[in-house]
């Protein structure tokens, strides 16, 4: 997001509204437009003076567009706010101190990187008629920064910054930020970073730097340090002519779909990228254009700032929402060959909550048969649809004879809820699955509902879930596996899963260790000795390994025998995990089980 002002000639003749035909093309290098552009869609003129606009963010509460400007004077810097009801844009906070991008924080505030203060900024908006901030407050100083400019969220609650060097070309970096932490500075070289966006899955960094004109990419380890990351790499360089610009803009703001597809501003206009870099659209705006977001009432609105224009755009797809922690029905995106997907009402979290399901063919052949129940639980970012266990060699298993029939569950506990109750209430992951999916199965199917009827196990964030559930209720299992199993220290999950470590635990070291595996098997070593079988499997090339160790030696410690297998080689993979030994660890859940009733 560049503070460079241009006059632009060409556009002096330009129409409020200019039609864009679908199918349109540049002379090459520029392709058609992107096919995520509706039909016959028409660039609209929203609001247009003597400024240069920039930092769009919507906020769907108040169904409202946020964006910055900048005008002649060196103080005249603010922002505007626009809605469809007022049908115009109107000063929502003046004198700003030069705050560039913005950004909707996940407690609903406006984040904005405040380039002449050094600072981060959080806005809280009021009431969807408020026409001030209800309060502004320093998010973040660094005094040593050169002028913050954009800035991006992921789903483990990092905000990512940058923050170029435009007075001197000596210095620029882009950061990774913890709000109560000092922004860690990622490694590379980028003089002029500019506006940056994370993929949906959070390891894919693009970044736009102004110098260059090209568009760079930061592959992100999740979990790792930001000093174990390597420089980027080059990811998007259209083969156009850069001695157009400024006049026609340099790489600047970004956006993300739902389907992945970035949209990167500069060079004439808004190029869409996929996640392997391929153009498959430019949307050639008449002016220079700084930055892009999605919103409107169903999010399928690119709104596009510029030199003095602020646009709009209708598209057929949504744009890219970080997801709460929790999204408790997820019915699959395409029919599982055998898997089945249901719901049922949840009392505590007052709506519906989903799994997946498979029942052997024993249970419509035997009508009168009880059967034990494996529940499985997902792993980080997952829900009862994906991470799927392997189901088709469970009932390949079965039907070879050599295990009991057993029906499978596929729990959702929330995508980073680590199966815990949030101390606020909000999210109560743990609580749903013991006193309500399980009640809801053993009164709609016909289970064994006793402890010797039931195993859990999970991958992830569900092995150590399924591991700490066991434990502590011993009463519940008979039998528990935990693959790669993340029984993480607070430091750790403070340092990797910020958000999670907030929203869940409200920060706290105590409320932390009073959820930990390693609490309930202290605790619980009596009641669970010779009536819980637990065994965890880990690869030797997986970070996990050294936890798994501890948990080993924790339990012998307490006289509690928890069996340790480590897979040769494997990494973190739920497929390498089981590829040469589910039969065994099926045969070892079962061991403690009933087969029929």
């Amino acid at each position: 997001m560049s503070r460079l002002r241009v006059a632009l000639g060409f556009v002096c003749g330009l129409l409020v509204t200019t039609q864009i035909f679908h199918g349109q093309t540049e002379p090459d290098p520029y392709p058609g437009m992107p096919p995520t552009v509706e039909s016959n869609a028409k660039l609209e003129t929203l609001h247009a003076s003597d400024q240069f606009f920039e930092g769009p963010t919507w906020d769907p509460a108040s169904e409202r567009l946020f964006f910055t400007a900048f005008g002649k004077a060196q103080d005249e810097t603010s922002i505007l706010v626009w809605s469809q009801r007022a049908a115009r844009a109107s000063v929502w906070a003046a004198y700003t101190e030069g705050t560039n991008g913005t950004l909707l924080n996940d407690n609903g505030s406006l984040l904005g990187a405040q380039s002449r203060r050094q600072r981060l900024v959080e806005y809280e908006l009021g009431d969807r008629d408020s026409m001030q901030p209800k309060q502004i407050s320093t998010w973040m100083l660094e005094p040593n920064l050169n002028q913050p400019n954009d800035l991006t969220r992921d789903a483990d609650g990092f905000i990512y910054f940058s923050d170029p060097d435009f007075a001197k070309s000596q210095r620029g970096g882009v950061y990774r930020f913890v709000k109560g932490q000092s922004p860690e500075r990622l490694p590379g070289d980028l003089i002029q970073p500019n506006g940056l966006e994370v993929s949906a899955d959070g390891k894919l960094l693009v970044v736009a730097d102004s110098q260059t004109k090209k568009w760079y990419a930061y592959d992100v380890k999740l979990g790792s340090d930001v000093n174990e990351m390597k420089p980027p790499r080059v990811f998007f360089d259209p083969n156009v002519d850069r001695s157009k610009a400024p006049e026609e803009g340099v790489p600047d703001g970004t956006a993300l779909d739902e389907q992945g597809n970035f949209y990167l501003t500069g060079l004439g206009g808004v190029w869409s990228v996929t996640r392997d870099a391929k153009a498959i659209g430019f949307i050639p705006i008449p002016e220079f254009v700084s930055n892009v977001c999605f919103g409107g009432s169903d999010g399928k609105w690119l709104f596009v700032t510029c030199q003095d224009k602020l646009y709009r755009l209708r598209m057929n797809v949504k744009g890219y929402v970080v997801p709460p922690l929790c999204t408790w029905a997820n019915a699959p995106t395409r029919e599982h060959s055998i898997l089945k997907h249901e719901t049922y009402e949840s009392r505590i979290m007052q709506t519906s909550v989903g799994y997946s399901y498979w029942l052997p063919p024993a249970y419509a052949t035997s009508p009168n048969r009880r059967f034990p129940v494996m529940y499985w639980l997902h792993g980080l970012g997952g829900n009862e649809s994906n991470n799927n266990y392997p189901v088709e060699l469970l009932a390949t298993a079965i039907s070879e004879g050599r295990i009991p029939p057993m029906l499978l569950v596929q729990v959702n506990g929330g995508a980073r809820s680590v199966y815990a109750d949030s101390l606020d209430g909000r999210w109560m992951s743990e609580t749903t699955i013991v006193q309500e999916l399980i009640p809801h199965i053993d009164a709609k199917y016909r289970t064994i509902s006793i402890r010797e009827g039931r195993t859990i196990q999970g991958m992830s964030m569900g092995g150590e879930g399924a591991v700490r559930l066991a434990i502590k209720y011993p009463e519940m299992f008979a039998s528990t596996i935990g693959y790669a199993g993340g029984f993480v220290s607070p430091q750790t999950l403070q340092k990797h899963r910020p958000r999670i470590y907030s929203e869940m635990f409200d920060n706290r070291v105590d409320r932390y260790e009073r959820f930990m595996t390693q609490t309930y098997i202290a605790e619980n070593a009596d009641k669970c000795r010779g009536r819980v079988a637990i065994r965890l499997v880990c690869g030797t090339a997986d970070d996990s390994i050294e936890l798994q160790r501890q948990i080993v030696s924790l339990g012998a410690r307490y006289g509690l025998e928890i069996e340790g297998i480590e897979a040769e080689g494997a990494k973190h993979s739920l497929q390498e995990l089981t590829m040469k030994r589910l039969y065994d660890d099926l045969e070892f859940a079962l061991r403690s089980l009933r087969s029929e009733e």
